[in-house]
């Protein structure tokens, strides 16, 4: 088979087998935590391997995210830290479909890798209120069905931000 074929293969079937997580109108809080600087750079997975994620900057208290998928396509977020009881949550923004993909983040700052546990498609509540799915976080972030812990994968720090670019 052809690297080609592959790899279009290998893209279609990891969108059938990995569903897009939990979506959202609005985000878990708003954007207030500073920007973390040992998040910024180039981030592989073994768990995903057809995915590179590149993060920089966007501001004080946002990132720029980019995704290349190892058939050349490349998608765009904007994302931010929200902390609840501690813990870290992505809300990452995707403008072309104007929704909000919610993660939490476990980050081993000593060997450089983040873990990210999308949060579970089928969530009971469709949010209008940040106040009120803040809470509902608060309350639900230590249970199980919480997450999609099937989709949860582990990113190592690969490439500093400065070299991300090309």
């Amino acid at each position: 088979m052809s690297r080609s074929i592959y790899v279009a293969v290998l893209a279609l079937v990891s969108l059938l087998l990995f569903g897009c997580p939990y979506e959202s109108k609005i985000p878990i809080s708003r954007p207030t935590e500073k920007v973390n600087n040992s998040l910024l750079g180039t981030w592989e997975s073994e768990d995903e391997v057809y995915n590179t994620y590149i993060i920089t900057a966007a501001g004080t208290h946002e990132y720029h995210i980019e995704q290349r998928t190892s058939d050349g396509q490349r998608y765009q977020y904007t994302g931010f830290v929200s902390v609840v009881r501690g813990a870290t949550f992505l809300n990452a923004y995707d403008a072309k479909e104007k929704v909000y993909y919610l993660y939490r983040l476990k980050i081993d700052s000593s060997s450089r890798t983040v873990t990210v546990m999308p949060f579970a498609k089928e969530l009971p509540y469709k949010f209008t209120d940040t106040t009120e799915l803040n809470k509902y976080v608060w309350r639900s972030m230590n249970l199980r069905d919480f997450y999609d812990i099937g989709e949860q994968a582990v990113y190592r720090w690969v490439r500093p931000a400065e070299a991300s670019n090309n």
